[in-house]
Order: C-alpha cells, then structure tokens, then sequence
C-alpha cells in the first residue's frame, strides 16, 4: 500500500524535528514478508510523544485527528485524514536508547528498527536488529524477545497465536513452553484486550487450527472454564465427536463453507460474502462473532444431557442453556449490545433448521424465519450447515 502524501508530510515532520524518532515492529516486518502495510505505523521517539502527536495535530488539524493513548507514559496517536485512515503511533522510549527499548518489545519479529531519517533517505537499508529479528522472518517463526515476555504482559500469549495465524508462521518451542507457564496470568488481563485479539485470531482463515493449538496450551479453557466441561462429553449416534470436538470442527467446517462460497451458494455467495464482512460493531465484523457461535453452540449439551429407555442419548432445549452459558462466558469481553443480540439469536435458533434435513419449508415456516431473523438467516444457515457438516 503506498503511502499517502498525508502521512509522508507528517514522517517529514518527525525526521526533521529534535527528537531522535524510530520507525518499528510491524511496518518493517510485514515490509520483508511482503505484505507491506502503510496504514499502521509504530514510531519511537526521545521525546514525549504524546505531546509531539498533539502539537501536529494543533499546526496541521486538517490533515489528522489526534487520540491521547496515554499521557502518563508519553503515547499518543494520529489518525490522517487519507483514504487509508492512517495511524501513526507515536510513543516514548521507555529505555535510555532504542537498541535496549525493542529488545523489551514481544517477538523478535517486531523488535527491529531504523532511524525515521534514514528510512525516509535510504529505505529499509540500515536496520536496528540486536535480537536478529529478521532471521525470524525468513524462517517465518514467533520467538519471544526475553523469557520474560508473558510474565510482563500476558496478553502476549494471545498475540503470539494472534501473529502465528496471521502470517502463518509457526510458534517457535521454547516460546510454546514459555506461555504455557504464563497462562494464569490472562486472569488478570481485561476483557477488552482479550476479545480484540479473539477477534483478530478469529477472523483469520484458519482460525480452528489456531483454537486447538490455543487449548493444547490451556488457553481456551482459562479464558472459557465452563467449556471444559464439553470435553468427553459423548453425544447420540448422529455424532462421532464429543462436544467439544464436535464444536471445534464446527469453526472448521464453517471455514471450509467461506473458503469457496460459490461451491455452496452458487450467485449467491457474494450476498454472503458481503454479510460476514459487514460490521456488527466498531471494527468489528460479522464473521469472527459467527465462528464464536461455533464454538459455544453446544455448550449446554452437558447440562441437558439425558439417556433415554432405548438407550439413545438426548439433549432436549440445550440450545436454551447454550445462550445462557454464552452470555454468563463472554460477559468478561464487553460484548456489544448487538453482538450480544446477534450471538445468543443465532445459538438460540440453531436448531430451527433442522426440519430441512427431512422436508421442503412451509411458506409459514419461511416467513416465521424471515421475521425473526431478517438478514441474519444468513448467519443462520451459516452455523446450521457448519453444524450440519461436523457431524
């Protein structure tokens, strides 16, 4: 994406001012992999940063708007008035010079640097790489920077899955070992800060895979302890997989549905394109909360659990307890209101589709479904086949 001639003036500015000011992390890493984003850019400075990003802000309002991250430790944000929507983070050294500050970033993959100056004269030719970050990157691997990493934030353990299935890289193991040691320490990390890097694993292409790795390592579970409980969980005939399995493969399946869409929906799958990608809330879309749906469809299955005289295993009005389960679960993430809505209609009305399987839909029945759900029949068929599918 090239840069637009708003935030080449603003990277002028900082070149040119007293502060020494660094370009880092992911600008320069997505640059080597090749997926080079200039809508999102890290810079360090000597100075405060905050009240370098709010003076721009003052002598040139027309060309960005100014958010205050944190005044307290020097870090504020630009956001241009390109078509882009350009960020520019602007943020304080928090060591005495830049080669010890991004060696106390997360991964080696986004502790490198260079000067803005020289970026701005040369390109991406003199680089700051103590912890040769850049090896990483050709090798496509998450290492942490320090054994220290998790216990400073824990948050990075989601970041480290987060990155992995963006970029398709592979979490190197002394890292794997390092998290796993650290997982107790997401108790105490916001809900926010969790259901945004959720949301960032979840909207990948291959975020099943990412989800079992995650409960390999006990993360799932920490985050969910009421989904512990769908593992081992046997179900009726219908089904080869425990609850818990079963609910991964649905994320998988449903996957699999999005990867080719015109297979399934024929001239329709740009209808369906458009509503996965349309915003159920402030940057967020509609796909990454029907794959959470996914996951928690069924986790009222081990409380409605009931054998009958024949034998066969039932789970009468799970889907009801599903919804409560899911509310009570994620009620930490600071769900919007509409996202709340949309996930507990689509785990509540799971099963109403199920009368396809055996005959063709009523117009009254067509109708009831139009009105309830709206547009949302499509996330609604979404989850049913994928549903479907897993069995």
């Amino acid at each position: 994406m090239p840069a637009s001639d708003e935030l080449k003036t603003i990277l002028e500015l900082l070149a040119n001012s007293a502060s020494e000011c660094y370009l880092v992390g992911g600008f320069i890493r997505d640059h080597f992999i090749g997926c080079s984003n200039a809508a999102d850019i890290d810079l360090a400075v000597t100075d405060d940063g905050f009240d370098i990003a709010r003076s721009i802000n003052r002598k040139w309002p027309e060309i960005s708007s100014f958010a205050p991250l944190d005044p307290v430790n020097g870090c504020g944000r630009l956001i241009l008035r390109d078509e882009h929507g350009t960020i520019v983070d602007i943020s304080r050294l928090k060591c005495s010079n830049i080669e010890e500050n991004i060696m106390n970033r997360d991964f080696t993959i986004n502790a490198i640097a260079i000067r803005l100056a020289d970026y701005l004269k040369n390109g991406l030719t003199h680089l700051i790489d103590p912890l040769d970050g850049s090896s990483d990157i050709g090798a496509r691997i998450v290492r942490a920077c320090s054994t220290n990493a998790f216990t400073d934030d824990p948050l990075r353990i989601l970041r480290a899955f987060r990155f992995a299935a963006q970029l398709d890289f592979k979490i190197e193991t002394n890292t794997q070992n390092l998290l796993r040691k650290s997982v107790g320490g997401l108790d105490n990390i916001s809900g926010e800060r969790i259901r945004d890097e959720l949301r960032h694993i979840l909207t990948t292409c291959k975020a099943w895979e990412t989800l079992e790795r995650m409960d390999t390592a006990g993360i799932i579970t920490r985050l969910f302890p009421g989904l512990s409980l769908t593992k081992g969980c046997e179900q009726n005939r219908y089904h080869s997989m425990d609850v818990w399995n079963h609910s991964l493969s649905s994320v998988r399946e449903l996957e699999r549905l999005l990867e080719c869409p015109e297979f399934v929906f024929g001239t329709s799958s740009s209808e369906v394109r458009k509503y996965t990608d349309s915003e159920i809330s402030s940057g967020r879309s509609r796909l990454w909360l029907i794959k959470l749906v996914c996951l928690f469809h069924d986790c009222g299955k081990p409380f409605t659990k009931n054998v009958g005289s024949d034998g066969a295993i039932h789970f009468y009005g799970h889907e009801k307890i599903s919804v409560q389960l899911f509310q009570d679960m994620t009620l930490r993430l600071k769900l919007s209101k509409r996202e709340t809505e949309l996930a507990s209609r689509l785990i509540g009305g799971h099963m109403r589709l199920s009368s396809l399987t055996t005959a063709a839909p009523s117009r009254r029945f067509l109708y009831r479904l139009s009105e309830r759900f709206g547009e949302d029949i499509i996330g609604l068929l979404l989850v049913f086949l994928a549903d479907l599918k897993a069995s």
